[in-house]
């Protein structure tokens, strides 16, 4: 699937799960924002982020600003990305928590994790 598709596709599986999740409007304080929280989502979540290989939200910017930027006409500045899907932590994790009921992970019997090795330690030469 080419990464359009795959990024177009997975707004409108996210943008449809929000609206499922929280049928009235999220509230915001302050000035309205531009991008939408089904944007930010996309762009941000491990999905799109981390399967592109971004994994700083820094990078998940400058990648969208660079190559989608047709996509997500209303991405501005980095700060406000960064704070918008920083406030949107408890949606992220109901979201996550609807997918994992809707491809039935929650009562399977086989879990699968994933993971990436970390050093703990550090073989060095004594002096």
């Amino acid at each position: 699937m080419p990464v359009e598709q795959f990024i177009t596709t997975l707004f409108c599986i996210v943008d449809d799960l929000l609206k499922e999740l929280f049928p009235l409007p999220l509230g915001s304080r302050g000035l309205p924002l531009k991008l939408s929280d089904s944007e930010v989502i996309t762009m941000e979540v491990e999905v799109t982020g981390e399967w592109l290989g971004h994994h700083a939200d820094k990078h998940i910017w400058e990648y969208f600003m660079r190559h989608w930027q047709h996509l997500f006409p209303d991405l501005l500045s980095r700060s406000a990305f960064i704070k918008q899907a920083a406030n949107l932590w408890a949606v992220k994790q109901k979201l996550q928590t609807r997918l994992v009921q809707l491809v039935h992970a929650d009562n399977a019997d086989i879990h699968l994790i994933d993971g990436f090795p970390i050093d703990v330690v550090v073989r060095t030469r004594a002096s």
